[in-house]
C-alpha cells in the first residue's frame, strides 16, 4: 500500500464534502451535515487523524449525529485506517458499502477521439437539467427532493467557481449519461458517473467519463475514484489502477 498516495487523496474529499455543507470537528473526525436535505446520503462523517481508540470518538460523533437529527454515516479509506472498520462491526454499525479505490495519474492518461459528451457551464440549466433527469434515473437510491435541489443547488456553485466539472451525454438530443469531477487539493474525485437504463451498454458512461479526465489532465495530475459493482473495466480501459478500497458504514437497521 502506497499510503502518501492515500493520503494525498484525503484533502479532495474534504474540499468536496465542505461545499454546501457545514463542518464541525469531533475528536479525529470531521462531521459535514448538509441543512438543506436530511437524505442519509447528503450528511456524513470522515476520519481526518488516527486515534489510538475509536470507540470513544465514534460514541461522541454519535451524539452530533442526533444532534443534528441526521443518520449515522461514516466515509473512509480502510487501508489508512484498518482498525476502524473491526470497531464499527464490534459498536453494531454496519457497512454499506465496499468499492475497489483507484487512482489515474496524467502521465497513464490515453486521450481518444472526440465523444458525445460536452462539458456543462453554471449558466446552462437546461443541460443542468438533462444531469438531474440522468442523475434520478440512473442509480438504485435516487436523492429525494430535498436531497435533489441541494445536489443541483451544489453543482451550479461548484461549476461557477471552478470546483466541479460536469459532462452530459445526448443522444439524438436525449439526456443519456452523465458524471461530475469534484476539484481540490491537487486531486480530483470523478463520481457520480451513470447512464438511463435505456441507453445503457453504448459506450456513453465512457464517452462522460474521457471528456471531464481530458478537461482535467489539462492542467491536474491526479484523479481518483471507487468503483461501483461492475465498473471496474470501464475504468480499467481508461487506465485507471486499483490502490485501496473505499468503505461506508451506517447504523443497522436504519434507512
Amino acid at each position: 500500500m502506497n499510503r502518501a498516495l492515500l493520503q494525498r487523496l484525503v484533502p479532495n474529499t474534504l474540499a468536496a464534502a465542505t461545499e454546501g455543507r457545514q463542518r464541525a470537528d469531533i475528536g479525529p473526525f470531521a462531521l459535514f451535515v448538509s441543512e438543506a436535505s436530511d437524505d442519509p446520503i447528503q450528511s456524513f462523517a470522515v476520519p481526518v487523524a488516527p486515534a489510538p481508540d475509536w470507540r470513544p470518538a465514534l460514541a461522541e460523533l454519535q451524539q452530533a449525529f442526533d444532534a443534528a437529527g441526521r443518520r449515522f454515516r461514516i466515509e473512509f479509506f480502510r487501508e489508512l485506517h484498518p482498525a476502524l472498520s473491526p470497531t464499527l462491526y464490534a459498536m453494531g454499525y454496519e457497512r454499506e458499502m465496499e468499492a475497489p479505490l483507484m487512482i489515474l495519474h496524467r502521465d497513464a492518461w490515453r486521450p481518444a477521439p472526440d465523444g458525445p459528451a460536452r462539458l456543462l457551464a453554471a449558466a446552462d440549466e437546461a443541460a443542468i437539467d438533462g444531469l438531474m433527469l440522468v442523475q434520478r434515473e440512473a442509480f438504485d437510491q435516487p436523492l429525494d427532493a430535498a436531497g435533489e435541489a441541494d445536489f443541483r443547488a451544489r453543482l451550479r456553485q461548484g461549476l461557477a467557481r471552478g470546483s466541479r466539472r460536469a459532462a452530459l451525454a445526448r443522444l439524438d438530443g436525449t439526456p443519456a449519461a452523465s458524471g461530475l469531477l469534484l476539484i481540490g487539493g491537487d486531486t480530483a474525485e470523478l463520481a457520480a458517473v451513470g447512464t438511463r437504463p435505456a441507453f445503457r451498454r453504448l459506450g456513453l458512461a465512457e464517452a462522460v467519463c474521457r471528456r471531464l479526465l481530458a478537461a482535467y489532465f489539462d492542467g491536474g495530475d491526479l484523479v481518483w475514484l471507487s468503483a461501483a459493482a461492475g465498473a471496474e473495466p470501464l475504468y480499467a480501459k481508461l487506465g485507471f489502477r486499483p490502490v485501496g478500497t473505499q468503505l461506508n458504514f451506517g447504523n443497522a437497521g436504519t434507512k
